[in-house]
């Protein structure tokens, strides 16, 4: 298209020639639109101007094509207006919310009388019970989420106070130790995670107060929403056995539970992931995509396709699970499900670092689904123009700050030098121990799935991941999705598993790290239900009284079995232990005395005042570090000066310290807080203000 690229340099070369006052642009741009105008008058050019007047007809001729334009559009707006007229500005927030909007809307429209939702309803195949069981399990989740959440269990650690002030300032805007400028939308803060989060956050100490439970109630919340979403994966791919177990083992789950209790964005992310994961499963289960023939103009579908069926034969018996869809009314219109796989892979990446296991997953799941005639290249276009326009003000952002987007990935990263040495010690030697590394990370990584425990500073390893019934289905389960590589569903999930372990695991330190690991979590519980679908599946072959009384019976079993081990395990273990319940306590005692007295803490290098924990339960008190007794009676003088008394802290490395100091100052009340009965967490000195 010789023409339309002429046009293209002289229409860019004026534009830029004037913006900048360059000459020579503008120059090159009167030549390129001379030679444009002598090949518009040949033959050529002529047919080349016809295929655009085509092409243009085609576009401009589909409703959903405009506005998914129109969308994009938008979104090159709002990254536009954040890059230049600075952010946060309300337009970049409006055109970027109107351009998911936009884009949406095109799918609903491509869609329109295509009783898209009706025939997903019947290749589905949910009924009243599916539904019943979906709102038990949530509510089941939701509970156990929320139970004694508002009794600091867990803890508060320092990232949940640091992410829980951006909040703050997100709500509240600038001022005191929320600093001096507003939250940006399409940026990074806090150890280079994306801002938009703490603007959800901030919807949520709207809502329920501000408080660091109404952070963690956000969490407990999102974590509960994955409970439907986890059973329609695995009721979908592989029945309702499947959908129960999986969903019921998640529920349960006690790492799935802590993480769904802590003011952090990694719930989010694992949220998403799953809702991925659905989507491409109803996707896949509409069956093939008609075709028109161009001969008869009739529509062609083939009925049955061998990489999506998965027959297991027992003697006489074919146990199927469900059979091939073949509704006359199965036509190619369901652009909407591929439009929020992309919208889910763009918004995603504004959570947790976990979320960029989307955008590896996405390629190799559309191409089998293409492969499978699922899809078309039309829609594998259209996830991936949705993700980058959902995606762009922070993608452009990145462009101009790649340190923010590569930092944190370099820093956990154990294929470095200083990866390795952290791994194997300080005699390893990058890139020459890299098979003795390869295969201490797999194997740390594989214990995870078998009785490890999470390493990371968020939980604790002596508590295995996951309960013995958990891991014994789940390797059961593989062998079951071994034999079944043929079908998306067990494909979708196995790699799901994959990458998640091999990015998340295998390439970071500090493995098993459950936070990064989290991500491919969900997928151990679909595929410990693929088993007991395969076992409910056999039942009719084996051939007793009350077959289904003891499948019945061994089910509960099971739900009781997982349910106490895993209630036991965090309830009452992980309540035991609470590695971060002194820091929560002596930021309570700062912010209970913060009217009347100076808080002076004797912590470092361990704890300081400014610590996330401390700034947010005692936001708005004075505080100083205290680094040497001699330093103390400034620091008193301080505090009188402004009428205060002083509450001296000293963490259990520092007592002998402050005794120095009660033996100086006299006439003050001590006290002390113990981690438990043998052990002091910290001791204060309450002065009176002179």
């Amino acid at each position: 298209m010789l023409l339309i690229f002429l046009l293209l340099i002289a229409l860019l070369g004026a534009v830029a020639g004037a913006l900048t006052g360059n000459w020579a642009m503008l120059a090159a741009a009167a030549i390129a639109m001379a030679a444009a105008m002598a090949r518009l008058n040949s033959a050529g050019g002529r047919s080349e101007l016809h295929a655009v007047q085509r092409l243009t007809n085609r576009i401009l001729g589909s409703h959903w094509q405009i506005v998914f334009g129109a969308g994009l559009l938008s979104a090159g707006g709002a990254a536009y207006v954040a890059a230049v007229y600075g952010d946060p500005n309300p337009a970049a927030i409006a055109l970027w919310l109107t351009s998911i909007l936009l884009v949406l809307v095109s799918g609903v429209l491509h869609d329109r009388k295509s009783h898209l939702w009706h025939r997903l309803a019947t290749a589905i195949q949910f009924d009243r019970y599916d539904w019943l069981a979906m709102i038990v399990l949530t509510a089941t989740a939701l509970l156990l989420r929320i139970y004694q959440l508002d009794a600091s269990l867990p803890a508060i650690h320092g990232d949940e106070g640091e992410k829980g002030m951006y909040a703050r300032l997100a709500l509240f805007g600038p001022g005191g130790e929320r600093g001096e400028s507003p939250l940006p939308y399409f940026r990074t803060a806090f150890l280079d995670h994306p801002t938009l989060f703490h603007f959800v956050q901030a919807g949520a100490l709207a809502l329920f107060g501000n408080t660091m439970y109404s952070l963690k109630l956000l969490s407990a919340i999102v974590g509960a929403l994955c409970t439907p979403l986890i059973y329609i994966i695995g009721r979908v791919g592989w029945g309702r056995a499947a959908g129960l177990t999986a969903a019921w083992l998640l529920a349960v789950s006690h790492l799935h539970i802590q993480y769904s209790r802590i003011a952090l964005n990694n719930i989010e992310t694992v949220w998403f992931v799953i809702f991925f994961v659905a989507l491409l499963l109803l996707i896949d289960v509409l069956g093939e995509i008609k075709r028109s023939d161009a001969r008869t103009g009739q529509t062609m579908t083939t009925e049955k396709s061998s990489t999506d069926e998965q027959d297991a034969v027992l003697g006489d018996e074919v146990l199927a699970h469900q059979p091939p869809i073949t509704s006359p009314e199965s036509t190619d219109r369901r652009l909407t499900l591929f439009v929020l796989l992309g919208l889910t892979v763009g918004l995603s990446q504004y959570f947790y670092y976990g979320s960029r296991l989307l955008p590896v997953l996405t390629a190799p799941l559309l191409l089998l689904l293409w492969q499978a005639k699922r899809a078309t290249v039309r829609d594998l276009v259209v996830v991936g123009l949705s993700a980058i326009a959902v995606y762009l003000p922070l993608l452009y952002f990145y462009t101009q700050n790649l340190p923010a987007f590569l930092n944190r990935s370099r820093g956990v990263s154990v294929f470095s030098q200083e990866g390795i040495q952290h791994t194997l010690g300080a005699g390893a030697v990058w890139p020459n121990d890299w098979q003795k590394l390869l295969l201490h990370q797999i194997q740390e990584n594989v214990g995870f799935f078998i009785r490890s425990g999470d390493r990371s500073a968020f939980y604790i390893p002596e508590i295995p991941a996951f309960d013995l019934v958990t891991v014994a289905l789940f390797w059961l389960g593989l062998g079951v999705l071994a034999s079944q590589w043929r079908r998306f569903p067990a494909q979708t999930v196995l790699m799901w598993l994959l990458l998640g372990v091999l990015l998340g695991g295998v390439a970071t330190v500090d493995s098993p790290n459950a936070p990064r690991l989290i991500v491919a979590v969900p997928a151990v519980f679909v595929i410990a239900g693929a088993v007991i679908q395969q076992l409910y599946d056999m039942l009719p072959a084996v051939r007793f009284q009350r077959q289904r009384w003891v499948a019945a019976t061994a089910m509960i079993l099971l739900c009781v079995v997982t349910f106490q081990i895993n209630f036991i395990a965090y309830f009452d273990h992980y309540a035991r232990f609470q590695p971060f319940r002194v820091r929560e306590a002596l930021s309570q005692f700062i912010a209970e005395h913060a009217a009347t007295h100076r808080s002076v803490l004797i912590g470092a290098p361990n704890l300081y005042v400014n610590h996330g924990a401390i700034r947010f339960i005692a936001e708005g008190s004075t505080r100083s570090d205290l680094f040497s007794v001699d330093e103390f009676p400034s620091q008193r003088e301080t505090a009188a000066a402004a009428g205060q008394g002083v509450l001296l802290i000293a963490t259990g490395e520092h007592l002998n310290e402050l005794e120095i100091i009660r033996q100086q100052h006299l006439g003050g009340e001590f006290g002390e807080y113990f981690e438990n009965p043998d052990q002091i967490g910290f001791a204060y000195y309450l002065l009176p203000s002179p």
